[in-house]
């Protein structure tokens, strides 16, 4: 592996850029101008909520009747259940 030789200006130290390139260009087969495959595909495939994603449906069910007009979802009002104790 050839080293890099930097530059020394007025005091200010320039690295080789192109000799830095060349070190982190991936390792292989050069000569062809193959890159390294990835897995991307796997990522594409994956659903929109494992993603962590927007889902409008999803976000409409969630905020209710509220949906375009809060930040805060619509939640019932809260009842209480009848007491079996005391009669109506």
């Amino acid at each position: 592996m050839p080293s890099c030789i930097s530059v020394e200006v007025n005091g200010s130290r320039s690295p080789s850029y192109d000799c830095l390139s060349r070190m982190m260009a991936p390792q292989g087969d050069t000569a062809s101008g193959s890159l390294p495959q990835f897995d991307s595909a796997a990522v594409i495939n994956r659903g929109g909520n494992q993603l962590g994603l927007f889902n409008r449906a999803a976000t409409q069910i969630r905020m209710g009747s509220n949906f375009g007009h809060s930040i805060y979802p619509n939640t019932p009002a809260r009842t209480s259940p009848p007491n079996p104790l005391v009669p109506r």
